[in-house]
């Protein structure tokens, strides 16, 4: 744990490199199975899904649905 950069009574908690990979691959399975079911669901029931989730997320919607386009973009060499 290290202190807060603007409250030092604030303790930030930092995840291991043990840890980072573990979330990272917990990370991937979940965008897997979020996509599968949207996928089986249909595109009405994905755009629900995102209409729902877009209040919930507020301000982080937008970077979030930015990230995922980058994420659905065909990678060039």
């Amino acid at each position: 744990m290290t202190p807060g950069a603007q409250d030092r009574r604030r303790k930030e908690l930092h995840l291991t490199d043990r840890g980072t990979e573990l979330e990272r691959k917990l990370h991937e399975r979940q965008r897997t199975l979020f996509a599968a079911a949207l996928e089986e669901a249909g595109p009405e029931a994905a755009e629900g899904w995102r209409a729902m989730l877009a209040p919930l997320a507020g301000q982080d919607w937008t970077a979030f649905t930015a990230s995922a386009a980058e994420r659905r973009a065909p990678q060039r060499p």
